[in-house]
């Protein structure tokens, strides 16, 4: 057998039982997607997963794949969210902080971080989170602003600083 030029190359064969060879071409396919993407989908587990094991598997893929893979801002704002609605504050902010840099130009991160931080009572930083959604969404012509702009007003209330019936903060 020859040797194979490609260090970490993976391969592997199966029959598939009861197929011939014009009908084995989706069955294959199948298989072979299943096999170049094992490993792809996080570990379920009983728990989620924490910010540090996320990262771990995403590194693993990295090197697997020879690319930097990052974890998908979808990933990361649902832990996120699952923090939050355990009652961790701290660590929901860390991971929606880890979503803005690694995804900065996405709104939506800055917006979780947003409230994140204002469940968190950090009010001046919340408001400076939402008002960069808010931007970033008005360039991008991103379809949640107006949701954006909804949670920005609301926390402009909370905090004090909506603009009053003549224009000026109240």
């Amino acid at each position: 057998m020859e040797q194979i030029p490609w260090k970490d190359f993976r391969w592997a064969w199966q029959v598939i039982p009861d197929e011939d060879h014009g009908s084995v071409v989706l069955p294959g396919y199948y298989a072979g997607l299943r096999h170049v993407f094992a490993g792809w989908r996080l570990p379920r587990e009983d728990q989620p997963p924490s910010l540090a094991s996320l990262r771990g598997h995403y590194q693993k893929l990295s090197q697997r794949w020879g690319a930097s893979l990052a974890p998908p801002e979808q990933v990361v704002n649902l832990l996120g969210y699952t923090a939050l609605q355990r009652g961790d504050r701290a660590e929901a902010i860390e991971i929606f902080r880890f979503n803005v840099a690694t995804h900065p130009q996405s709104a939506n991160v800055h917006d979780s971080l947003g409230e994140a931080l204002e469940k968190d009572g950090q009010l001046p930083a919340a408001l400076e989170s939402c008002r960069r959604a808010v931007q970033m969404a008005e360039k991008s012509g991103d379809p949640l602003l107006g949701a954006f702009r909804q949670h920005l007003e609301q926390l402009e209330r909370k905090a004090g600083t909506a603009p009053g019936p003549a224009g000026r903060a109240t």
